[in-house]
């Protein structure tokens, strides 16, 4: 199943197959540790920024960013 990262359920751990940006959108996420093969974890969706874990760090990015990532699983 493909969706976007803002649509993945909350606390579940899904595969970056796309990433739908520009070349300085794709870098910031990369110095982030999100690019295309990584496991990422949705930890959770608040009204605000969304909540992720990717290998053993956890931080927020914004609903646009998110609504950018395109995952599986």
């Amino acid at each position: 199943m493909e969706t976007t990262l803002l649509q993945l359920e909350s606390n579940r751990w899904s595969k970056v197959k796309e990433i739908r940006g520009g070349m300085g959108f794709q870098k910031k996420l990369e110095n982030l540790g999100i690019r295309v093969g990584v496991r990422i974890l949705k930890v959770s969706q608040t009204p605000g920024p969304i909540i992720v874990k990717v290998s053993s760090s956890q931080f927020a990015i914004g609903r646009g960013m998110a609504s950018k990532i395109i995952v599986e699983g």
